[in-house]
Parts: structure tokens; C-alpha cells; sequence
């Protein structure tokens, strides 16, 4: 069996931020049938790292350790390895030049201590950084290989993938196939309800099946992990299985089949995006209670200029009267949060902006405002397409933040069923 563990540095982990590293090495040794036997996290301690250092080789194949490798002070992760392992620190010319060359690109004096990016562990093979300035490292001590990673996510996974798992892929012991599902506006219950039949049959036939009911922000993801060691049949098992729940899916009463999104961790503006190409429509949104998270989720698809014609964040009611057509006596009589408001909200915006579609949202993220008739997470969406609209009222709980994200979904949501029944 082969022993990885993982060594996280950095106070900030123990504090203020999750470890995304380790979350990424996780899933990657997953599909190569292995797994991390320890996961240890310490702070920015010279004394600590190398005791864990020094205890984590003891036993293990492979250590791989995360963060520490910058140019700050608290940067100190090569000094305490090389001290854990009896080697000295040396600058490495081709780091640094490249160091320096970065900040001549930009005009820029290279600070001092920028330099220290170049010290590596003397007998270290540099692996390549392709999206930062610090290489990862790699040493043997005795029979383990110890890899010395950036912490920045963006940085480590770059690494990681390129340079360490390659390398890792000579401890391979399995096969792993995973199928994701995504629903969304469904409780996680009730898509156990639907699934769980077909789910338990299958699990009976088939080893190294597992399943987990995921639920976040909304959305309920149902990740099915099939394992083995023949490829072939794992295959097999993944395309039966996927089969099965698909026509699971399409076979159980609507409320289930419109809350499905789809395969894989497809986003609502994805999915939404795909609507509008494939019926040749275009979209505006009028966001008032969101801040234009809709205009932003939308555009951050590629290609989204096909069909996002743009938004009015219309904040204020001055803003919704002037910009948005809402008539006074509207927002006097019903309120900014309202039906009617909503109503000629994405009349408005579908007429400045000449889009066939329109979603408005007007709602109360709290923690304040809110009243017996409209408590804190009152959102009113309406969508339009053509001569038809739909208007829908949410109760949404949660943060400022979590009500403002839940509403944008919620309003994106409602355009893709209005989208899906072809009523556009």
C-alpha cells in the first residue's frame, strides 16, 4: 500500500482560509485508486515544519508539502526542509533570472526580497511553475520522495498536474469513473426518493459503488463514484448506470425532471446560456436586491456576448422609475418589492435593450428591512419572453450574501424553465 501524506503550511490555514491544496490532491489521487493517509496543517514555525518533516518521511512513500515558498518573510518552508534533511540552501540562477525578467517585463525593479523565490533545497529537482514565478522541488530522502509545492491554489494544481502526478502515476492501483448530477429548486430527499431505487439495484450488482447526496447554495449534487481495478469493466458500470438514472430522471413526474440541470458541475448560467444559443434568444436583466450577479454569473461564460445583451442595476427607486419605466404609483401603492413592480421592470428592460427575453428581480437581502408582509429574503422574480411573462415569489433564508446569490440563481432558474417548456 502506498503511504501519501500531505504537510500544509501556513498560519493563514489554521485561521482564515481553507486548504484548497489538500481538497485537490484528494480528488486527483482518487482516480488513481489511492488516497492521503495524513493531512497535516502548521503554521509559518521553522521549528514545527521540520518536525513534522522529519516524522511524515518516517513511514511514507511520498510527502507532498504546500505553501511557503514565496518571497516574504514568513515564507519559510526550503529553509526548514533543507535544515529537517541535513542540506544546505542554494539560489538557483535560472529562477532567479526569470524573477527578475518578470519585473523588467513590467517596468518594474525587482525588490530584494524577491530573490529569495530562487532559494532551492541543494539536490532538488525543479519542477516547472508554469502560471507563477516559484518552482516546485522535488528531493529523495531515503526511500521517500518529498515535493515541495506553491501554496497559491492556482499555482499548486498547475504543479501538481503537470509535474507530480505523472510522476504518481506509478503507484496506480485502480480504476475510478465518476458521474455527477446536478438539480436545483429540488430538497436533496426528494431526488433520494427518486433515485434510491435505482441507485440500491445497481449498488447490489456492482462493487465499489459509492453514492453521496450533496447539498450547497441550493443546488444538490449527486456524485456516484464507481471503483475497480479493470478499466474495462468499470466502464461498463459507468455507462449502465449512467444510463439508468438518466431515464430515472426523465421518466419521474415534472418537478424532478425541471430541477434537473444536468451532468458534471454545470453552472445555471451555463445551462442557461445553452437555452438561449440553441432557441436563438437573447437576454437583459433589470437587478435591483442582487447588484447585477446575474449580469455577472451570465458573462462569465465564453461566447456569452451571443446572447447577454446586457443590465440595469436600478438600485435605487429613482433608478427604476427613471431608467426602468416602473411608474410611480406603482412603487407607492406596492412597494419596490412587488409583483407589479417586477412586472414592468423587465418591460423596461426589454425595451431599452431590445432583447427577446428579460429577467427582473427586486427583493429584501436584509439583515434589515423587512416587515410582517415582506420579511428579510422576499424576492419577487418575473421573466418574459415575447407576449408571455411569468412572476414568482421566494422566501429565501440565509446571510445578505447567501440571500443576494440565492435570488440570482433563483431568477437565472426561472428563465430556464420558462425557456424550457418553449413558451418564448
Amino acid at each position: 500500500m502506498t503511504v501519501i501524506r500531505v504537510v500544509a503550511t501556513g498560519s493563514e490555514l489554521l485561521t482564515e482560509r481553507a486548504n484548497a491544496d489538500l481538497f485537490h490532491v484528494g480528488r486527483r489521487l482518487s482516480a488513481l485508486g489511492l488516497g492521503v493517509a495524513s493531512a497535516v496543517t502548521v503554521g509559518d514555525d521553522p521549528a514545527a515544519i521540520r518536525s513534522v518533516l522529519q516524522a511524515s518521511v518516517v513511514d511514507a512513500d511520498v510527502v507532498i508539502v504546500s505553501g511557503g515558498l514565496g518571497p516574504t518573510s514568513d515564507d519559510v518552508t526550503v529553509e526548514a526542509t533543507a535544515q529537517a534533511f541535513g542540506r544546505a540552501v542554494r539560489s538557483d540562477p535560472d529562477v532567479l533570472a526569470r524573477v527578475r525578467d518578470y519585473f523588467e517585463r513590467r517596468g518594474m525593479a525587482m525588490p530584494e526580497l524577491s530573490q529569495r523565490q530562487a532559494a532551492v533545497v541543494d539536490g532538488a529537482v525543479l519542477l516547472p511553475n508554469s502560471v507563477g514565478l516559484a518552482p516546485g522541488e522535488k528531493l529523495q530522502v531515503g526511500r521517500c520522495v518529498v515535493y515541495l509545492l506553491p501554496g497559491p491554489p492556482r499555482e499548486f494544481a498547475a504543479v501538481f498536474d503537470e509535474q507530480v502526478l505523472p510522476d504518481l502515476k506509478r503507484f496506480q492501483v485502480g480504476f475510478r469513473r465518476e458521474l455527477l448530477l446536478r438539480f436545483f429548486g429540488v430538497p436533496e430527499t426528494r431526488v433520494e426518493e427518486v433515485l434510491g431505487p435505482v441507485l440500491r439495484r445497481e449498488r447490489r450488482y456492482a462493487e465499489g459503488v459509492t453514492v453521496a447526496f450533496l447539498p450547497h447554495g441550493g443546488l444538490v449534487d449527486v456524485r456516484v463514484v464507481i471503483r475497480g481495478s479493470n478499466e474495462l469493466l468499470i466502464d461498463d458500470e459507468y455507462a449502465h448506470l449512467r444510463n439508468e438514472l438518466l431515464q430515472c430522471i426523465q421518466a419521474q413526474d415534472a418537478e424532478v425532471s425541471r430541477a434537473f440541470l444536468g451532468e458534471d458541475a454545470v453552472s445555471m448560467e451555463v445551462v442557461l446560456g445553452r437555452m438561449l444559443v440553441e432557441r436563438r434568444k437573447t437576454v437583459a436583466c433589470a437587478e435591483s436586491c442582487t447588484g447585477g450577479l446575474i449580469a455577472h454569473r451570465m458573462t462569465q461564460v465564453p461566447g456569452s456576448s451571443r446572447y447577454f445583451r446586457g443590465a440595469v442595476v436600478a438600485y435605487s427607486n429613482d433608478l427604476k422609475i427613471s431608467m426602468l419605466g416602473v411608474k410611480e404609483e406603482t412603487i407607492r401603492v406596492h412597494g419596490a418589492v412587488a409583483e407589479k413592480t417586477v412586472q414592468e421592470m423587465v418591460a423596461g428592460v426589454i425595451r431599452i435593450t431590445g432583447a427577446a427575453c428579460g429577467i427582473a428581480v427586486s427583493g429584501i437581502a436584509g439583515p434589515e428591512g423587512g416587515s410582517a408582509e415582506k420579511p428579510v429574503g422576499t424576492v419577487w422574480v418575473c421573466v418574459r419572453g415575447g407576449a408571455r411573462e411569468r412572476t414568482a415569489v421566494h422566501r429565501l433564508r440565509g446571510t445578505r450574501h447567501e440571500i443576494k446569490e440565492a435570488a440570482a440563481l433563483h431568477a437565472m432558474n426561472e428563465l430556464r424553465t420558462f425557456l424550457r417548456e418553449d413558451v418564448v
